[in-house]
């Protein structure tokens, strides 16, 4: 089936699999925390979001980019992967996604 995270933005055990396997394949390098040092990253529970940015409302409320959080677990520094391309979410219609 496809997947798709729960409406909270939880991912299932499933949908972390499968975000594992899409960084086993693609992450090539050691990549250290620029802040602890650590070479091990977890990945969050749930998807986050960061609003685009439209004209006027500044984006709240309104559209906004699904993200897998990637995090430090010794300090929290994170990085963030856009849920599309990992395919934890179909393409937007529009062609403004990133």
């Amino acid at each position: 089936g496809e997947i798709m995270p729960e409406s909270s933005g939880k991912l299932s055990d499933a949908e972390i699999r499968s975000v594992e396997a899409w960084f086993k394949e693609k992450w090539k390098i050691t990549l250290a925390c620029p802040v602890s040092g650590k070479t091990q990253w977890q990945i969050a529970n749930y998807l986050a979001t960061t609003p685009i940015y439209t004209p006027g409302s500044y984006g709240l409320p309104g559209r906004s980019y699904a993200f897998v959080q990637v995090l430090c677990p010794e300090c929290g520094y994170s990085m963030f992967f856009n849920a599309i391309r990992l395919g934890l979410l179909p393409p937007a219609k529009e062609a403004e996604h990133a």
